[in-house]
């Protein structure tokens, strides 16, 4: 019995898909360029925004379950890139929080654009949360 050219197409269509999807995943979580060293405050004040991703999963935990002050931030990741107000409820910046961003970095080819080390901080001036992410 012979296969249909049709049918034949799809089924190579579909080991190709079942082939490259899970070395694509693969690729991109043991790829990850943002949790390859341990931070270090004096390479992270000196490093270029590449080499911060390096370090970024760790000062993250660092920074986030000290619940560090802003001050205490700006000390162990120098001033950020940007200082973003988020407002949550009515629209207040009583109500919500703001974001410190640390550029850290762009890599197109492991489909990584820009990316940002957030750091949230509550309206008394403590660290509540942060995430790597980008735009």
């Amino acid at each position: 019995m012979q296969m249909s050219g049709r049918f034949r197409r799809w089924r190579t269509t579909l080991i190709i898909i079942l082939a490259i999807w899970p070395t694509t995943v693969l690729y991109r979580i043991t790829i990850s360029p943002f949790n390859k060293r341990s931070y270090d405050q004096r390479q992270w004040l000196a490093a270029r925004p590449q080499d911060r991703a390096a370090m970024s999963v760790s000062a993250l935990n660092l920074v986030v379950t000290s619940r560090m002050s802003t001050e205490e931030v700006r000390v162990a990741l120098g001033p950020p890139d940007d200082i973003r107000s988020v407002f949550a409820g009515k629209g207040t910046l009583d109500q919500g929080f703001t974001v410190w961003v640390y550029y850290i970095g762009s890599w197109p080819l492991r489909a990584y654009d820009d990316s940002y080390l957030f750091i949230r901080i509550d309206k008394g001036g403590l660290v509540v949360g942060g995430e790597i992410g980008g735009s």
